[in-house]
């Protein structure tokens, strides 16, 4: 039995000013999938995954996520997609400075409806016990190394037990066995059922993907 569908781009379009960044993006991710996109610097591939996770607007082509148009839904509906639906790492990490550990992660827990700072807690402390981050819940961001920061940033996109992972650069800051350590996690993910959509410019790295593709003059190709 195939995967469920979980978003198809057809022909999306996305430019900024007078540059066209995306041409005719098509693409479907399947639950389950593990994705790497690749490309020079400037390729796109961030307004790529901008676009995949909500965070940007495209400008003509469709986008559907579980079979629903975004362009159809409501501002409300999106937002709740994208903190429910999909958890983000980034590569400079967006964790917030004079804020504790634990308090980044809970973040997006925040904005559920449903879920009690308690709740968020509990659960931010145990996936900071997961990712051996458990020790220095009450420090400030500023006090950790890259590799801690990433881990954190990690714990802070599955708190709301996302379907998605979206990775851009995930390991673009870090020494190599940091990196290493992120992208075990990662595959670790993707092998409990998290489908995830890996963006980096490092050959390397994208080879841990099930599937690779490569962003070039604005379309995706197969690598």
């Amino acid at each position: 039995m195939a995967n469920k569908e979980l978003i198809a781009l057809k022909n999306v379009q996305k430019a900024y000013f007078d540059q066209q960044v995306l041409k005719t993006i098509t693409l479907t991710i399947n639950q389950g999938d593990f994705i790497s996109i690749i490309g020079k610097s400037g390729a796109g591939k961030t307004t790529l995954l901008n676009v995949l996770g909500l965070l940007d607007n495209y400008d003509a082509g469709n986008y559907e996520i579980d079979a629903n148009p975004v362009n159809d839904l409501k501002r409300h509906h999106i937002a709740k997609i994208r903190n429910e639906t999909f958890g983000y790492i980034f590569q400079m990490y967006h964790l917030i400075s004079g804020m504790s550990v634990k308090e980044n992660v809970i973040v997006p827990a925040m904005y559920k409806k449903d879920t009690s700072r308690k709740e968020a807690m509990k659960k931010a402390e145990a996936l900071l016990k997961k990712f051996n981050m458990f020790a220095h819940v009450d420090k400030d961001i500023s006090k950790l190394s890259g590799g801690e920061m990433q881990r954190v940033a990690l714990s802070r996109a599955l708190i709301n037990s996302p379907d998605i992972i979206l990775a851009d650069e995930p390991t673009g800051n870090l020494d190599k066995e940091n990196a290493e350590t992120i992208l075990g996690h990662l595959k670790t993910l993707n092998d409990s059922g998290k489908t995830i959509i890996l963006v980096t410019h490092n050959e390397e790295v994208a080879s841990m993907a099930k599937r690779h593709l490569v962003l070039e003059e604005g379309v995706l190709v197969d690598a």
